[in-house]
């Protein structure tokens, strides 16, 4: 189960660094810019703002396992990421972006997944 949950982590740390990329750095790309538009006058910071926390929590979901520390700090960076996919989901509604919500909404479950996993399955 552990390299399972590794597994997972390591999906979610690539999948949500390249979101934070994407949303952080890329806010020129016309469909980035579009979404800014939408969220209104403060879209601009959201999204830096979110690409910061998704940045560091992405890290904080692997950082464990490359220096051998204890697992405990996995199960809040993955709580946190639920909840920013959870925040993700209503703005994508509101944007009317729907395919991104089916995608969110597999994230959840990953990102919950192994918030359950290492907090009852495999704790460590």
């Amino acid at each position: 189960m552990n390299t399972v949950l590794w597994l997972l982590q390591i999906i979610l740390c690539i999948k949500f660094l390249s979101v934070a990329y994407s949303h952080g750095l890329q806010q020129n790309n016309s469909n980035m810019q579009q979404s800014i538009i939408k969220i209104g006058k403060n879209g601009l910071i959201i999204h830096k703002l979110f690409s910061a926390i998704i940045f560091i929590v992405s890290i904080i979901m692997i950082l464990p396992g490359l220096l051998g520390m204890n697992n405990w700090i996995t199960i809040y960076a993955a709580f946190i990421l639920a909840i920013l996919i959870i925040l993700s989901i209503v703005i994508h509604i509101l944007c009317r972006e729907k395919p991104l919500i089916i995608a969110d909404i597999i994230l959840l479950a990953i990102a919950t997944f192994v918030v359950y996993g290492r907090w009852m399955l495999a704790p460590s």
